[in-house]
């Protein structure tokens, strides 16, 4: 029998800007998701995709038993319906759940230590791009919604304060307000 992560991936013709329908025995994956003014937790159909393509390639994320944090009131929760579908340009940052890909199918990329500020959120870490390619939000949102950045430590800027240590944040290119190298590593 099959593991989940042996299936083959898709191809990007089958990729779709919808939400999928979560099936009763659809594998999900933990997910966290940060907008301007909260905290969105749940779980995430699993395509057989990373969720950096996935958030590339969709115009809104179905979260499958989400729970929001309000960031603005103190941190107050409400457990929503079963599911929502959230727009991808709302979503800041997101932490995806461990994926670990074929050695052979990976794409040398160049990586650059960079420190982001993004809405309330500072991003500290590893970010991976193109060799040839500039950090410039401005460049990268021609080609990509969404950078993986590793090693990551997110932090708040504004009460309530945050801070967390993460493998991988994947930030949205559109909102960044400020993008500062500090050294490129590989």
């Amino acid at each position: 029998m099959r593991g989940f992560w042996s299936v083959p991936r898709p191809s990007a013709a089958l990729a779709t800007s919808e939400p999928i329908t979560p099936t009763e025995d659809a594998a999900a994956e933990a997910v966290e998701l940060y907008t301007a003014d909260e905290l969105v937790t749940g779980f995430v159909p699993a395509r057989a995709q990373r969720l950096s393509d996935i958030l590339n390639s969709a115009v809104s994320l179905l979260v499958l038993r989400p729970k929001r944090t309000d960031l603005r009131e103190g941190g107050a929760q409400e457990v929503d319906a079963t599911s929502m579908a959230l727009p991808t340009s709302e979503i800041l940052l997101a932490m995806p759940p461990q994926w670990i890909s074929n050695p052979q199918l990976r794409v040398h990329h160049r990586r650059s230590r960079v420190r982001i500020l993004t809405g309330r959120y500072e991003v500290v870490g590893s970010a991976h791009h193109l060799p040839g390619t500039t950090l410039d939000p401005y460049v990268l949102r021609t080609r990509i919604r969404f950078i993986a950045v590793t090693d990551a430590t997110l932090r708040t800027t504004r009460q309530p304060w945050i801070e967390r240590s993460a493998p991988v944040v994947l930030v949205n290119v559109g909102p960044i307000q400020e993008l500062e190298q500090v050294i490129t590593v590989a």
